[in-house]
């Protein structure tokens, strides 16, 4: 058994858990080769090899984070896929060594790894292309719409 099969063995079981099925309908996708340089608009195959730093500037903030010993798992559930990229301590921080991919919806296909990486990818830039949201709230208490009685007349 060597050094990374329990984070394998985590890998496994998170998938399990998004997926909302049984090992036999869990398969686990190749590893694919490392990324090519990314521009702007090239998606990279796979992200291991990549920092944390890297993957949050491409994938934003994970939806679940998990940390354990010198490892990590983060889980992203996006729209058609859910992404888990599984982290180990390196010299550089932390470092992917593994990522997998898995349908959001039981009997649904198990999508590619590279092609939920690119919807990843894609949702974070149309999410960072939008404004923010303007608060429902101050440190003071929730904003209400003006009523006609509290308007000043001109």
């Amino acid at each position: 058994m060597t050094a990374n099969a329990p984070l394998s063995v985590v890998l496994a079981a998170g998938f399990l858990l998004l997926a909302g099925g049984h090992p036999a309908r869990a398969a686990a996708t190749p590893h694919a080769p490392p990324p090519p340089a990314t521009t702007a608009t090239s998606v990279p195959r796979s992200l291991e090899g990549e920092t944390a730093e890297t993957v949050r500037r491409w994938l934003g903030e994970p939806d679940v984070a998990h940390a354990e010993g010198e490892g990590a798992l983060w889980t992203y559930r996006l729209e058609a896929c859910a992404l888990m990229v599984g982290f180990r301590q390196s010299d550089h921080g932390l470092t992917v060594t593994s990522t997998l991919a898995g349908p959001r919806q039981r009997g649904r296909p198990v999508p590619s790894t590279a092609d939920c990486l690119g919807a990843g990818l894609a949702a974070h830039r149309e999410a960072a292309s939008r404004p923010p949201p303007l608060p429902r709230e101050t440190t003071i208490g929730p904003i209400t719409p003006p009523s006609p009685q509290t308007q000043v007349p001109q």
